[in-house]
């Protein structure tokens, strides 16, 4: 079997079908060849990152952790007769302070009420149950 190369094509029979080969594109195969180098190094830094990766982040979140820790200290510093500096923490403005103080002690009173009342509404199920207990029986 013999190839040829004067046409355009190269023409190669194969179990009785005619094969037709495109002549070579250099530009083509250049493309390729810079497109595989550059496949191969991006590779080759994914491979390098997960290596190094891991331990940059939790170097760098070890170091904001510390940061931070350092911070929140220095602010909770507690004055000389025990009490902690009321303008430690900068809040805000505090809009809706009063909303939340009503809020809060209407939930208080309301568990306090349910506290009391379960004692009883649990004695009323034990009774109900007992009295069921028995009218099946």
């Amino acid at each position: 079997m013999k190839v040829s190369c004067r046409d355009q094509y190269n023409k190669l029979h194969t179990n009785g079908q005619l094969v037709e080969f495109e002549a070579l594109d250099t530009r083509l195969a250049e493309r390729i060849r810079t497109l595989e180098a550059t496949k191969e190094s991006l590779t080759e830094k994914v491979a390098d990152l997960r290596r190094t990766a891991p331990t940059k982040a939790a170097q760098d979140f070890r170091t904001q952790w510390t940061k931070d820790n350092e911070m929140v200290e220095s602010n909770m510093q507690v004055d000389d007769d025990g009490a902690m500096n009321e303008n430690a923490f900068d809040l805000g403005d505090m809009k809706r302070w009063d909303d939340v103080q009503a809020s809060w002690g209407r939930g208080t009173e309301i568990l306090a009420a349910l506290k009391s009342n379960l004692t009883e509404t649990v004695a009323r199920l034990e009774r109900a149950k007992a009295v069921a207990e028995h009218m099946e029986s």
